[in-house]
């Protein structure tokens, strides 16, 4: 059985930085890090939040903090 890449879609009106994910991190809170070609996201309890702060920097890993 052959696996290849995923799409995931967000919910309308809710977009990812770029569709170019590098990274992903959950979080104990239950939050799923996002990192992208082009920022950062986090998606928990339906609501994808994004970083404007991290736009442009290509996030390639994620750590959990402590």
């Amino acid at each position: 059985m052959a696996c290849g890449p995923s799409r995931w879609e967000p919910p309308a009106g809710q977009h990812l930085p770029s569709s170019d994910i590098r990274s992903l991190q959950g979080a104990r809170d239950g939050r799923l890090w996002i990192g992208t070609f082009s920022g950062l996201a986090s998606w928990k309890d339906g609501k994808l939040t994004h970083y404007p702060e991290l736009d442009g920097q290509i996030i390639e890993a994620l750590a959990r903090g402590s």
